[in-house]
């Protein structure tokens, strides 16, 4: 008789800007939810949007987001919470420091693990916490939020279908079109 495994972690948070979600933001997040009771999905930049790099608002992003989840049954197990950028950006350890706070103003439970794909620019955020650390490859997936707004841009229905999440296409529409409206400003 097969026993089940019993997760390792109560409670795990990603961190992400999800400028739009992708296929390697959903495996990184049913990673996390493999390991993890819940997960803390903070969307960082929550105050921006309708920029080339921050198309979407806070609230469009949680509906994605939610969208994707529910396709795949795991809404239950997932927190969505909005982070705003700091007043004074710097990429240090102070970071880590500045989300925990944040998510304590929210009143909800602290994280345990912080599951995040490597990347040199997130390797000093966390350093000074007590907290496990997961980093998980980006090459399983090999696609950015850049490339997916490259492709709606560019109307490139391939890519869309290859590494985007299957399911929330209202979503990349909107996107595309926020997208398309923004660079005939610029």
């Amino acid at each position: 008789m097969e026993t089940v495994k019993e997760k390792q972690y109560k409670c795990g948070l990603i961190l992400g800007r999800f400028q739009p979600i992708h296929k390697g933001h959903l495996s990184l997040i049913l990673l996390a939810l493999s390991k993890c009771d819940k997960i803390i999905i903070a969307v960082g930049s929550a105050q921006a949007s309708r920029t080339e790099r921050n198309p979407l608002s806070y609230e469009e992003r949680y509906n994605m987001i939610y969208d994707a989840l529910k396709m795949i049954d795991c809404h239950k197990n997932a927190i969505i919470i909005p982070i705003k950028d700091r007043e004074v950006y710097s990429d240090d350890a102070s970071f880590g420091e500045y989300l925990m706070e944040e998510i304590k103003k929210q009143n909800i439970e602290l994280p345990d693990v912080i599951i995040e794909g490597e990347e040199v620019v997130r390797s000093t955020w966390y350093e000074t916490l007590d907290i496990a650390k997961l980093k998980i490859s980006r090459s399983c997936i090999p696609v950015s939020a850049s490339a997916i707004r490259r492709a709606l841009i560019e109307d490139n229905q391939d890519f869309i279908k290859e590494f985007g999440v299957a399911g929330i296409y209202k979503h990349y529409e909107l996107t595309g079109e926020i997208l398309k409206c923004l660079n005939q400003n610029l």
